[in-house]
């Protein structure tokens, strides 16, 4: 990720990760910084700031609408609910976190 910023001439970008647990390696964070970049971390428990959270409910919750038949495979139904997920979807996603963000930033309640 650090070389696509570096080549499209972006420095000094804040990174936000989740807690995963391989985001938060030495590894990850050195390369983040070693690249003139700021790693940064959502609090535990806030999938609300993460808009990736939002596309996969959408994802599950077109995958669980019905029951999968016999022959169905469930990558098949995956595959057809990740084309279901719009540009629109995207960016209302990023708006509502971006939203988010400055609350908190703001320490208002969310």
């Amino acid at each position: 990720m650090t070389s696509t910023l570096n080549k499209l001439g972006l420095h000094n970008m804040h990174i936000v990760m989740d807690n995963a647990t391989i985001h938060k390696t030495e590894e990850v964070v050195t390369a983040i910084r070693d690249n003139g970049h700021i790693a940064l971390f959502l609090p535990p428990y806030s999938p609300f700031l993460n808009p990736i959270e939002e596309c996969w409910s959408k994802i599950k919750g077109e995958v669980r609408k019905t029951p999968l038949l016999k022959n169905e495979m469930i990558a098949d139904r995956i595959e057809e609910a990740v084309k279901k997920v719009t540009p629109e979807d995207c960016q209302g996603w990023i708006r509502h976190s971006r939203r988010l963000f400055t609350k908190c930033m703001n320490m208002e309640r969310i």
